[in-house]
């Protein structure tokens, strides 16, 4: 499907600064209005073709934030230490497929928290890394499906993942 006509108002602020040479920090806020003007038989899993004129565009949220600081620190002449903290929130949006805006295919709002701490070696050729994901364990609902029928799907967003990544360039 394609819609014909889709409206999007919004503002950006983003924000940096270098603390000191080796702390950074970045900052990001949006808004976002994006509305279908004309969408004239779009296709729904729950209600077949339908008009969606008039409805929010889904898989936008309203607000969003994001923020991060990073760290890197020469250790010695062959490498640097490198830290990052990030953080993203969402506000509330309709889920994918939901041209309808049927109240169940809503995602509710959430943050996420991030990070990553490792070693890159002077020349950059190598680095190890260890990293984490969904840092709090938020157990928190990232899509919804209204499929039709009374079957409607919710994805869950990853619980909390670490991991070690090793890089080597050659």
């Amino acid at each position: 499907d394609n819609a014909a006509e889709l409206t999007a108002k919004g503002a950006e602020l983003e924000l940096f600064a270098a603390l000191t040479d080796d702390l950074k920090i970045t900052a990001g806020l949006a808004y976002l209005d994006s509305t279908y003007d004309k969408f004239e038989g779009a296709s729904d899993p729950e209600f077949g073709t339908v008009d969606a004129s008039g409805n929010k565009n889904p898989v936008s949220p309203d607000w969003s934030f994001n923020f991060s600081v990073d760290y890197e620190r020469q250790l010695s002449s062959s490498g640097v230490l490198i830290a990052n903290l990030d953080y993203v929130y969402k506000d509330e949006y309709f889920s994918n497929l939901n041209l309808t805006n049927h109240p169940f295919g809503v995602t509710d709002a959430m943050g996420l928290l991030g990070g990553r701490i490792g070693y890159r070696s002077h020349s950059e050729q190598w680095g190890v890394y260890l990293w984490g994901k969904n840092l709090t364990d938020a157990d928190k609902v990232i899509r919804r499906f209204v499929l039709g029928r009374g079957g409607n799907k919710e994805q869950y967003i990853q619980p909390r993942t670490y991991g070690l990544t090793v890089n080597y360039q050659f």
